[in-house]
Formats: structure tokens, C-alpha cells, sequence
């Protein structure tokens, strides 16, 4: 079957090449073949050689081989300096290699060049950077490397790391343990927020209470985001969702057009019990009671 799906790839890819002629555009692998093709000229070197003397790479571990015989024909006569990390090397995609980065490295070095190795973390303190250290290292084994933390003080009495299990029976589904997840996160957060948990602030490098825009949840995919927001909200912490999903999949995408077709047919049950549920309207009805509380409290004064 090789010879004919040869063949096939073949007439696939001239049949794209020319649309993307007749269309004028490149795509992510043109602009890197052109740009190599266009370095095999000695003018080109030349030229570039001429322009740009020292070259400083970051996230080296991504590069790719193309990017690496670019790379080559544009620093034969330069300077080069190249930041990576091999651990970092988790994404795989545009042919990237991470023995790219270890040629380099290699290659560098044996010329005379200096490997400084980075170990201070300045984001955290030095109980979580403990922490780190001793999960990581059995995982990582020979590509492991212990990490100082640059601040001493933990500012608060929370373990740096906390573990917690969903227990439940077999019959229990993954939706159903993903909102007893989601709930035990906003209560445990509304605890700290309550607390006045002391955080350290980098502006003013002091502890200060700490604040909702201080916290972070981070997931594989997006799809639990949605179920954390509405516990959250459900206990009065603000939420701001960051990159990525889809926007009309969003709880606030969907009350918004809810609510459209409840206004356009007032006999539509299921949307008005829709907008009656959603954290929003729940929140708009606190602010409401607050509001008349406020105006309540004022009145007693007059």
C-alpha cells in the first residue's frame, strides 16, 4: 500500500501548494523551509552576518530541526546564547526535540562556552520548594535538579501542599464527584479568604491579607473550569476565566442566551428556571438585598 499512499500524499500536498500560491500564503513549515532555503544563499549569510552579531534563544528546548539548521547558518561567526530546560520539553509539536537543545548544549560547551545552571526559584518559599523537591526528584530521576527557594518565610499556617481524595462508590459518576471536588475547593478558599490568610505581596515584598485575585485554579482541560466557577460563585468569590474553551460554552454565554429566549417566548419554562439557577442571577439577588438594606438602614436615619 506504501506506493499508493505515496502517490496519494503526493497529489494532496501539490493540490495544497497551489492554493496556497493561488491564495499568496505560508503556512507555520513554509515560513521555516523558506527561510532556510533562502540562508543557502551566500549573499543571504552575508547579509545577515552582517546585521545581527550576538543571538540570545529562549526556550530552547522546543527547537525543532529546521529552527536548528537555521540557527547554524545565522551564528557561524556570533555569538549565542541559548536558555532551556529539558524537563520543560513536554509539548512535542512543530517537530520540536528536546536532543536539539542537548546538541546545542554540547556543542557549546565544547568550544569553550560556560553552562550556568539556574536554581533559584524567586515565586515561592522555601517549604513549597521543599515540597517540590521531594515529589519531583524520584520522578525525574537523572534529569532532576533541586530548586532553592530565594524566601525563607512561609506567610501563612496552610500546608504548602495539600492533598484531598473524593471517596465514593462505584456507581457514583465523574460529574457528580467533579462538583464534590469543586465545592470542597470554594469552601476551603472562602475559609482563607475569611481567615484574611496572610500572602506574600512582590510589589511591596510585605504580608497582607489575601485578596481573590491572589488565587489560581489550574486544570488539564478545560472542561472542569466551568463546574470550580459555580461553586465559586455559589460562596461569593469572584471568577475570571483565563484563555482558552470556547466562548458560547461559558456559564455566562449560555445565561445570556437563556435569557434571550425566555424575553422572546415568556412560555419557555425551561429557560426561565435556567436564568432562576445561574450563580449570576444568585448574585445579582444578594447585591439586590444588599441594596435595599442599604437603602432601608438610611431611611432609619432620616
Amino acid at each position: 500500500m506504501l506506493p499508493a499512499l505515496q502517490e496519494a500524499f503526493s497529489l494532496v500536498q501539490k493540490h495544497i501548494n497551489q492554493e496556497k500560491h493561488r491564495s499568496r500564503v505560508l503556512d507555520f513549515a513554509d515560513l521555516e523551509v523558506g527561510a532556510l532555503r533562502a540562508l543557502q544563499d551566500e549573499q543571504v549569510q552575508f547579509y545577515y552576518a552582517q546585521r545581527w552579531q550576538a543571538f540570545l534563544v529562549d526556550e530552547f528546548q522546543d527547537t525543532n530541526p529546521v529552527q536548528s539548521e537555521i540557527l547554524q547558518l545565522l551564528t557561524q561567526n556570533t555569538l549565542l546564547t541559548i536558555v532551556g530546560d529539558a524537563k520543560q520539553s513536554i509539548y512535542g509539536f512543530r517537530r520540536a526535540d528536546v536532543e536539539v537543545f542537548h546538541s546545542w548544549r554540547d556543542r557549546i560547551t565544547s568550544c569553550g562556552g560556560n553552562e550556568e545552571i539556574l536554581t533559584t526559584s524567586f515565586r515561592t518559599h522555601k517549604l513549597l520548594v521543599d515540597d517540590i523537591n521531594n515529589i519531583f526528584a524520584p520522578l525525574l530521576g537523572n534529569i532532576h535538579q533541586n530548586l532553592d527557594a530565594h524566601r525563607a518565610d512561609c506567610p501563612n499556617s496552610y500546608p504548602p501542599v495539600q492533598v484531598y481524595t473524593v471517596q465514593a462508590e462505584s456507581d457514583i459518576n465523574k460529574p457528580q464527584r467533579l462538583r464534590v471536588e469543586a465545592c470542597h475547593i470554594a469552601e476551603l478558599l472562602k475559609q482563607m479568604l475569611d481567615d484574611q490568610t496572610p500572602v506574600y505581596d512582590k510589589k511591596t515584598q510585605m504580608l497582607r491579607p489575601m485578596l481573590p485575585g491572589d488565587i489560581a485554579i489550574l486544570s488539564r482541560t478545560w472542561e472542569p473550569l466551568e463546574v470550580y466557577g459555580e461553586a465559586l460563585e455559589s460562596v461569593g468569590i469572584p471568577v475570571a476565566l483565563a484563555g482558552g474553551g470556547n466562548l458560547l460554552a461559558t456559564r455566562e454565554a449560555k445565561d445570556g442566551w437563556a435569557l434571550l429566549r425566555f424575553l422572546a417566548d415568556p412560555s419557555d419554562d425551561l429557560a426561565l428556571v435556567a436564568v432562576l439557577r445561574s450563580p449570576q442571577n444568585l448574585r445579582i439577588d444578594k447585591l439586590n438585598k444588599k441594596c435595599i438594606e442599604m437603602n432601608q438602614q438610611k431611611t432609619g436615619d432620616r
